[in-house]
C-alpha cells in the first residue's frame, strides 16, 4: 500500500447530522426541556463523552451521561437499521481507494454506531483501524481522535477527509493533509476551510490521484527534514500513478543508496512488475560478478524472467553453492516447469527447510503422489520440530488434506 487515508463518518460517508439532531431533540423534549437555536452547532464534533454533558448542563436534561448516550444511540441504531442514509458515492469511494491505500476512520460517533454503519455498508473489512472520540481524551476539534487513528494504523502521516468545522480543525491540528467536502447543512466557516489543503464538491471527486497529491506533499516534507525512509513511501505512491514510473524508480534508487531497509526489495519488485529487466540485471551484475550469493540469486531470477533459462539455472546453482538457501525454491520452480521433477524435488525439499511455503506444499504433495506419504509426514514433523513452520496454518492444512 502506498499510504493512508482517514475518513470521517458523519457528513462524509453518512448523511447523519440531522438524524443525530433529531434523536437528541427527542430526548430533550421527552423530559420537558427546550431545544435552543445554537444547540446543534454547539455540539458538532463533540464526543459521546462531551455532548451528553451539554444536554445536562446547558439544556437541563435530568439524566446521567450514560442514560443520555444509551437513549440517543438506541434511536440512531433504529434509524440506521431501518434505512442507512449513505451519502452519494460513499461505498464507491471506499471501494475505489482500498486497493492502493490503507483506510482508517476517525469519528465523533459512538463505537456501536461506527460498527453498524460500516457493517451495513459492507465495508468494515476494508478499514484497518477505526477510532471513536469516546476512546480518546478529547473530541474534535482537538486532534486526539486523528492522532489515535495514526497510532493504530502505525502511520506517520495520512490524508483526512472531513466535512465539518470541528473535523477540519481536528485533522489540521493533527498535522494531516486535509481534504474538505463542506457539509451543506452545517457549512464550515471560511476560516476553517482555509485550513484545508483541498476543497472538493463531493465524494466522486476523491480519487487516488487526488489523495496522492496530499501524500506526495507530506512525503516530500519528510524527505526535506531528513527522513530517508520516506523515499520508499514516495516510490510506492508514484509507482501507481500513470506516467510517473521513472520518478518512482528514482525514488526507490535514492532509498537504496541511503541504505533504507527493504528498499532494494521494493525496487526489484517494481522493476519486475514494470518488466524493466535490464535495469534489474544491472542491480545484481556487480555483486554476481563478485560471487555474492544474494546477487547471484537475483540475477538468476532476472535471467529466468528474460527467458534465458540455461543461464538462470547456472546462476541459481552458483547462488546455492555460495550459501543462498532461498535460491533452492527458485531453482526448484524452474526445474519443475521443465518437468524435471526428480531434480526439482531435491530443491523443493531444501526450499521447505529454508521456510518457503510453496516448496513445502509442492514437496508434500509430490511425496504423497509418489506413494511416500510417511516420508511427507516425517518432513512436516521435522520442520515443525525445528521451528521452521508452526503446527498450525499451512502444516495443519496439509495434514488435513
Amino acid at each position: 500500500m502506498s499510504g493512508f487515508v482517514i475518513f470521517d463518518l458523519d457528513g462524509v460517508l453518512v448523511d447523519s447530522e440531522q438524524v443525530w439532531d433529531q434523536s437528541r431533540k427527542d430526548v430533550v423534549a421527552a423530559h420537558g426541556r427546550q431545544w435552543t437555536d445554537s444547540a446543534t452547532t454547539d455540539m458538532l464534533g463533540m464526543s459521546s463523552k462531551e455532548w451528553p454533558v451539554y444536554l445536562i448542563e446547558q439544556l437541563g436534561v435530568p439524566l446521567s451521561v450514560d442514560e443520555i448516550n444509551e437513549a440517543v444511540v438506541a434511536a440512531m441504531l433504529r434509524e440506521y437499521h431501518a434505512e442507512l442514509p449513505l451519502l452519494p458515492g460513499a461505498r464507491e469511494v471506499v471501494e475505489r481507494l482500498r486497493h492502493l491505500l490503507t483506510l482508517g476512520l476517525a469519528s465523533s460517533s459512538n463505537r456501536p454506531i461506527i460498527d453498524v454503519v460500516l457493517s451495513e455498508m459492507g465495508v468494515a473489512a476494508h478499514f484497518k483501524a477505526t477510532v471513536s472520540s469516546e476512546e480518546v481524551a478529547r473530541g474534535k476539534p482537538a486532534p486526539d481522535v486523528y492522532l489515535e487513528a495514526l497510532r493504530r494504523l502505525d502511520a506517520d502521516t495520512a490524508v483526512a477527509i472531513e466535512d465539518s468545522e470541528a473535523g477540519i480543525r481536528s485533522a489540521h491540528a493533527a498535522g494531516l493533509y486535509v481534504i474538505a467536502i463542506p457539509n451543506p447543512h452545517f457549512p464550515p466557516s471560511d476560516e476553517a476551510l482555509a485550513l484545508a489543503d483541498q476543497v472538493l464538491e463531493n465524494l466522486d471527486a476523491v480519487t487516488y490521484e487526488v489523495v496522492a497529491v496530499g501524500l506526495e506533499a507530506r512525503y516530500r516534507e519528510a524527505i526535506d527534514v531528513g527522513d530517508v525512509a520516506a523515499w520508499v513511501r514516495l516510490g510506492d505512491l508514484l509507482a501507481n500513478l500513470d506516467g510517473r514510473e521513472d520518478e518512482a524508480a528514482a525514488a526507490y534508487r535514492t532509498a537504496v543508496e541511503a541504505d533504507v531497509p527493504g528498499a532494494l526489495g521494493e525496487l526489484v519488485q517494481f522493476l519486475f512488475e514494470e518488466e524493466r529487466f535490464d535495469e534489474a540485471a544491472e542491480l545484481f551484475a556487480a555483486g554476481a560478478g563478485r560471487g555474492e550469493a544474494v546477487a547471484l540469486h537475483g540475477l538468476g531470477v532476472v535471467r529466468e524472467r528474460q527467458g534465458a533459462v540455461g543461464e538462470a539455472e547456472t546462476l541459481l546453482r552458483q547462488a546455492i553453492d555460495a550459501g543462498e538457501p532461498n535460491a533452492h525454491a527458485t531453482l526448484a520452480r524452474l526445474l519443475s516447469a521443465q518437468f524435471r521433477d526428480d531434480e526439482a524435488a531435491q530443491h523443493f525439499r531444501a526450499g521447505a527447510r529454508a521456510g518457503d511455503e510453496y516448496s513445502l506444499i509442492w514437496i508434500t504433495l509430490h511425496l504423497r503422489d509418489t506413494g511416500r506419504g510417511d516420508e511427507a509426514e516425517a518432513l512436516l514433523s521435522e520442520l515443525v520440530a525445528a521451528g521452521v513452520f508452526s503446527g498450525d496454518g499451512i502444516v495443519a492444512q496439509l495434514r488435513a488434506a
